[in-house]
């Protein structure tokens, strides 16, 4: 059965080259699928590539965006505590004001992204790559990038 999020991510992929006044313009992901708001908590968006999507304000508790593409994605003022970020590309993201107590960053990409008063309280950052692109976390990165 799939999910009325998979179905309005399918719609949406199908109308991607669509455009109102019949032109051959097309749009990107982030122009048409927004999360903004909404409720993808416990939610399953591994693989997935949705760069610049917009999960600000979302309840996205314990979602599973392991090996997502999540390139400039915004979850500004969400809420992901426990959800799964392994491995996932994050490079230029926006959490700021999120809430991703418990939230596993394991082997992330987080170039350039930016966490600004983000609540990162038990958040395992264990081998991602840190927001200035250059330091590894180590093992047990837990709060933050050690």
């Amino acid at each position: 059965m799939m999910s009325r999020f998979t179905t309005i991510t399918v719609l949406a992929l199908a109308l991607a080259g669509c455009n109102a006044t019949g032109g051959t313009g097309r749009s990107s992901i982030s122009d048409i699928i927004t999360y903004a708001n909404a409720d993808v908590t416990n939610e399953n968006f591994t693989g997935r590539v949705l760069p610049g999507v917009n999960f600000g304000g979302a309840l996205a508790d314990g979602t599973n965006f392991t090996r997502a593409n999540l390139e400039g994605a915004r979850f500004e003022n969400g809420y992901a505590s426990g959800a799964l970020f392994v491995n996932a590309n994050l490079r230029n993201a926006n959490f700021d004001y999120a809430h991703l107590e418990n939230a596993l960053f394991q082997g992330a990409n987080l170039t350039g992204a930016s966490l600004e008063s983000a609540r990162l309280d038990g958040a395992n950052f264990s081998g991602a790559t840190w927001t200035d692109g250059k330091k590894i976390c180590k093992a047990n990165s837990i709060g933050g990038c050690n």
